[in-house]
């Protein structure tokens, strides 16, 4: 509960002694049908109680001898406060020194077990006007006066809190419903609210009830959603990377199609300058080296891992192919234009010396081997 010196207290020493509680302490909790079997109390039972309290007489005459309301009271575990806090109302002031009495239920929802400590103190909260449930199951909606049995019931409560569970039975079936909203009346000026909107006081006032789907009506969310949620968490993600990993895949692909492409230029010219100085049998083997080989198309190394990479490597992949169809031309062409000029260099070669050798010796042999060389070659065309 909110102290002087806590974090949720006002900053001012007065606010601070104006939002203390008129009355606070930490009593051992039992739940109200194991104490009306042990006092054979058969007018206390976990229905006709509703979600109210019965706490020591001590405790009234506390408050009635200083003139403080006795009507309006919160309740927490100090063990679990992270369980909520209950805003409830008394159903009497019998129960023992040290001691107060809740439902079972009530207690299942604050995670306070029997004889484990619980602290309650007074509070201020305004009247209500409206409020909202959400069955648990729609068979509650089947029953033709579920409305009116729900009326019923709240007469048994002191108040309702956002955020909690009650209980409804038509004398067959339990049915469980959760406060989702509570509407408040107007408090007068210079009034508080403790429960700062969650809470709301149901006696002597009247109030209209208001239904969402049941929970096991509710329909699953929606793929897009989730799609729509993914894309927000990788395009954080995508933030948070540095900016050296943010590089699109498609740059890489293309700078390594560019590098795959110059390693092969270079292959194939150091080739042909070797078969070139080998003679005929160099030039067989160049010819042979020159046929087309299966590469991996660099499409498949730059392929994402993640999600938001595989569109641009589905978009690569033609692109990856018809550059790998590119090179095949390429290389197809550098072979027939080196086969070419072997054809057109050689019978020049071999003439020019057979020339300087029939000068000297009277052998005319190039005038007889050029036009066989020639005939070869237009027929390959």
């Amino acid at each position: 509960f909110d102290e002087p010196g806590s974090s949720h207290a006002p900053s001012s020493a007065s606010l601070q002694r104006k939002h203390r509680p008129l009355w606070q302490a930490r009593l051992s909790t039992y739940s109200i049908s194991s104490v009306a079997r042990r006092d054979g109390r058969s007018d206390w039972n976990e229905m006709t109680q509703g979600n109210k309290i019965v706490l020591p007489a001590s405790v009234r005459e506390y408050l009635e001898k200083r003139g403080f309301p006795i009507t309006q009271f919160q309740i927490v575990n100090p063990e679990r406060k992270g369980s909520g806090r209950l805003f409830t109302g008394p159903l009497d002031f019998c129960a023992g020194d040290g001691e107060c009495y809740l439902p079972s239920w009530v207690m299942k929802q604050l995670g306070v077990a029997e004889g484990e400590l619980c602290s309650v103190a007074t509070a201020y909260f305004p009247k209500a006007s409206s409020a909202k449930f959400q069955p648990h199951s729609s068979k509650f909606l089947d029953i033709s006066d579920h409305y009116m049995l729900l009326m019923r019931t709240l007469e048994h409560f002191a108040a309702l809190t956002a955020g909690t569970t009650v209980r409804v039975t038509d004398g067959r079936q339990v049915y469980n419903l959760d406060v989702l909203e509570v509407g408040a009346k107007q408090l007068a000026a210079g009034q508080r609210d403790d429960s700062r909107g969650k809470a709301v006081d149901l006696s002597y006032t009247e109030i209209s009830l208001d239904f969402e789907s049941p929970k096991d009506q509710q329909k699953p969310p929606r793929l897009g959603a989730t799609a729509a949620a993914s894309s927000a968490v990788a395009a954080e993600a995508k933030q948070e990377m540095p900016k050296d990993e943010q590089k699109p895949p498609r740059l890489r692909a293309k700078g390594e199609a560019k590098g795959e492409a110059k390693g092969e230029a270079k292959g194939e010219a150091k080739g042909e300058a070797k078969g070139e100085a080998k003679g005929e049998r160099s030039a067989a083997e160049t010819n042979d080296s020159a046929a087309p080989k299966a590469h991996p198309e660099p499409s498949a190394k730059s392929s994402a891992v993640t999600a938001e990479t595989l569109d641009d490597a589905t978009a690569l992949a033609p692109l990856a192919s018809l550059l790998a169809a590119l090179q095949r031309l390429l290389r197809a062409i550098v072979a027939w234009i080196h086969r070419l000029l072997k054809e057109l260099l050689s019978p020049k070669e071999e003439g020019t010396t057979s020339a300087e050798s029939g000068e000297a010796g009277g052998a005319t042999e190039s005038g007889f081997r050029l036009p066989i060389r020639l005939q070869n070659w237009r027929r390959q065309l």
